[in-house]
């Protein structure tokens, strides 16, 4: 039978009901539950953000996050995902095991009881507004991990410890993954173009460390290149400019002396990045932002225009201070990038 047509059936006797599995977790009983998309929104309540913190189990619903997630899943209904939702049961529930195994069986709860997510409920109530938009999802599913609710000091320290330990991952390694992004695909294959990047750029972490080999972050290339990829609307273009910029950042290699040195190995990486403003993220998305100047003005002479760079200055000294530093530290804004791209401008005489 059908969970939609159980879940009817009970739902007339006081009972939801679903599928579940049975497990332990420090000495108590969790279920895990495949729950259709559109009970969700029926089954759970928020634990009300206008009542003080104290006196809720989860952080306020930050409401700014649900267009995303609901843009994420209307747009990719073939191929998302979501995680699972973490829930507690305050009122009565029973677990009937199935015939063959005692873990496997089907979870009631009662219609009096109350659910309260623990954990996802930005997922949750972007499900709510995705069946507004695609209602044919109404039978996908979201597996539902359901505690006997224990009150409200247990319920917070739920919540603390789901989430105390929860590690984003970096904005590099998201870059790196993302497969539905198309500047990103195409940035892996300018890094296998240009010889400079090809084995020197850092994929998991959006900094290098003191010992690291490593020359650039994906991320700070990944901001530099979108400049050139801004407004693009057609593949062709999208593969025209990805030439231009394995062309580009080869044509940068060559003028920008101390990059050809570190690649040359003749000053260390940490020494690059100890002394040189042009080892930083800042002054890679500032040539970024360069490339797009130079090819919307001088589309046929853009790479003579580059020369200059060799008799740059790109010590970290007070030049570059208001510029790309602060204090005597590189600081990362989108002032700083604009600045330090028009620094090079004036040094280029344009």
């Amino acid at each position: 039978m059908e969970t939609s047509n159980i879940f009817e059936k009970n739902e007339n006797a006081g009972w939801l009901n679903f599928p579940a599995i049975r497990g332990v977790q420090a000495g108590r009983e969790y279920y895990t539950a495949m729950v259709p998309f559109k009970h969700i929104p029926r089954i759970f309540v928020f634990d009300e953000y206008e009542i003080p913190p104290e006196m809720r189990a989860q952080r306020k619903l930050n409401t700014a996050r649900i267009p995303k997630l609901v843009e994420y899943v209307v747009d990719n209904t073939d191929n998302y995902i979501f995680s699972a939702l973490t829930a507690s049961i305050d009122g009565e529930m029973r677990f009937l095991e199935s015939e063959k195994q005692s873990s496997i069986g089907e979870l009631y709860i009662s219609l009096n009881a109350t659910l309260v997510i623990n954990d996802g409920q930005h997922r949750r109530a972007a499900i709510d507004e995705v069946l507004k938009l695609k209602p044919e999802l109404a039978f996908e599913s979201i597996p539902v991990v359901f505690f006997v609710d224990l009150g409200l000091k247990k319920s917070q320290q739920m919540f603390a410890d789901l989430n105390k330990n929860a590690v984003r991952p970096s904005r590099s390694l998201n870059i790196l993954y993302n497969v539905r992004d198309e500047n990103a695909q195409k940035i892996m294959g300018i890094i296998d173009g240009v010889q400079i990047f090809k084995g020197n750029v850092e994929l998991e972490k959006t900094s290098i460390s003191k010992r690291s080999t490593k020359i650039f972050t994906l991320s700070s290339l990944y901001d530099a290149c979108n400049y050139v990829y801004q407004d693009v609307t057609n593949e062709k273009e999208m593969n025209r400019r990805t030439k231009l910029l394995i062309d580009y950042w080869n044509a940068l290699s060559e003028v920008i002396l101390p990059w050809k040195r570190v690649f040359e190995g003749s000053i260390q990486t940490w020494q690059f990045r100890e002394d040189f403003v042009c080892a930083h993220g800042i002054l890679l998305e500032s040539l970024g932002l360069l490339g797009r100047y130079l090819f919307e003005n001088y589309p046929k002479n853009w790479k003579e225009k580059l020369t200059g760079l060799k008799d740059v200055e790109w010590f970290r000294n007070k030049d570059w201070e208001g510029v790309a530093m602060h204090n005597g530290r590189m600081v990362k804004s989108q002032d700083n990038i604009l600045n330090s791209m028009n620094k090079i401008k004036e040094e280029l005489g344009l």
